[in-house]
């Protein structure tokens, strides 16, 4: 079943391609964004301890993490994501279930592919992460980027646990399916 997966995942190189680069932008955001926060508050924590005093001005409605406290998903990606993995392969599913696959197993398969993209996102949105490290800096000299082990592993977990439990659902529901009608489904 692990082989079947696996063949899956590279059988499909665009959809496997984006949802590891949605999986690696999600763990890389949150590390970038959090270490540019640890960084921007560690740097103003070691202003004022190296001098007496300092004054920090900034307007009204600005945020130290700047300005990512909110993101607006376009309308777009929301589509793409309620596409449901399961259903795109409706034919196959229904041959395995014809073959005499188990429901388990069609949610095994499902879930196996879920795990191998998202795995391939962490380590994708990790190296995104220490890249961006090094470059945003460059471009901004001011920012201070500090990245920890703990949020690289609270971000590999959030975008593994995120990924497998938006897979549970389609698998699910490809595993409920009728062999004789998904096998009819155009």
């Amino acid at each position: 079943m692990a082989n079947l997966a696996a063949a899956n995942v590279m059988h499909r190189k665009t959809r496997t391609a984006v949802s590891v680069f949605a999986v690696a932008m999600e763990v890389a955001m949150v590390m970038l964004m959090v270490g540019m926060a640890n960084g921007t508050l560690g740097d103003i924590a070691e202003r004022l301890q190296n001098v007496g005093a300092d004054v920090l001005l900034q307007p009204p409605d600005a945020s130290l993490i700047l300005g990512a406290t909110s993101a607006v998903m376009p309308v777009k990606f929301v589509d793409l994501i309620k596409e449901i993995p399961g259903i795109e392969r409706t034919r196959e599913i229904g041959i395995l279930r014809a073959i005499g696959a188990s429901q388990s197993k069609v949610v095994q398969l499902v879930v196996a592919e879920s795990a191998l993209i998202c795995l391939a996102g962490v380590v994708v949105g990790m190296g995104l992460a220490v890249a961006g490290r090094f470059y945003l800096p460059q471009s901004f000299p001011t920012l201070t980027v500090t990245l920890t082990r703990e949020w690289a592993a609270i971000a590999g977990a959030l975008g593994l646990l995120g990924g497998l439990l938006g897979s549970f659902y389609p698998a699910f529901k490809a595993a409920r399916m009728d062999p004789i009608q998904a096998l009819n489904f155009e």
